[in-house]
C-alpha cells in the first residue's frame, strides 16, 4: 500500500467509524428515547474531525522525521483530551439535557476512536518499516 492510498484509507475508515457510531447511537436512542439528546450528532462529527486532523499531522511528522513521531503523538493525545474535556464542560454548563447520556456517548466514542487510532498508526508504522527495509 502506498502513501496516497493510505491517506484515502484513513479518511474512508474514519468516516465509516463515525457513521457506524452515529447509527448505533440513533438505534439506541430510538429504542430508549428517554436517553436521547439533540446534540448527539455532534459527537461522532467532533471525533471524526479531530481524529482526522490528528492522524494526518502525526503521519506527516513521522514521514518528515521519525524521531519526532512519539513527541508529536503525545502532544496530540494531550490536546485531544483537553479539547474533549472542554467540549464536555461546555455542553454540561450550557445544556442540561441528559448529561449522563452525553458523557456516556463521549466516553464510548473516545474508546472506539482510541482503538481505531492505535490500529491505524500500527498499520502506518508497518508500512513505513516495509518502505525503509526495501530502500536498504
Amino acid at each position: 500500500m502506498n502513501r496516497e492510498n493510505y491517506k484515502k484509507n484513513i479518511v474512508i475508515s474514519n468516516l465509516a467509524l463515525a457513521a457506524l457510531l452515529y447509527s448505533i447511537g440513533k438505534l439506541v436512542f430510538t429504542i430508549k428515547p428517554e436517553f436521547g439528546f439533540t446534540m448527539f450528532p455532534t459527537i461522532p462529527a467532533f471525533f471524526f474531525l479531530l481524529t482526522l486532523l490528528i492522524l494526518i499531522s502525526i503521519t506527516k511528522a513521522a514521514i518528515v522525521d521519525a524521531k519526532k513521531f512519539h513527541m508529536k503523538y503525545l502532544i496530540t493525545r494531550t490536546v485531544k483530551l483537553i479539547l474533549l474535556v472542554a467540549f464536555c464542560l461546555v455542553y454540561v454548563m450550557c445544556n442540561g439535557e441528559n448529561n449522563i447520556s452525553f458523557i456516556s456517548s463521549v466516553v464510548v466514542c473516545y474508546l472506539c476512536y482510541t482503538v481505531y487510532e492505535a490500529f491505524i498508526l500500527k498499520k502506518f508504522n508497518d508500512m513505513l518499516s516495509k518502505e525503509n527495509s526495501e530502500v536498504e
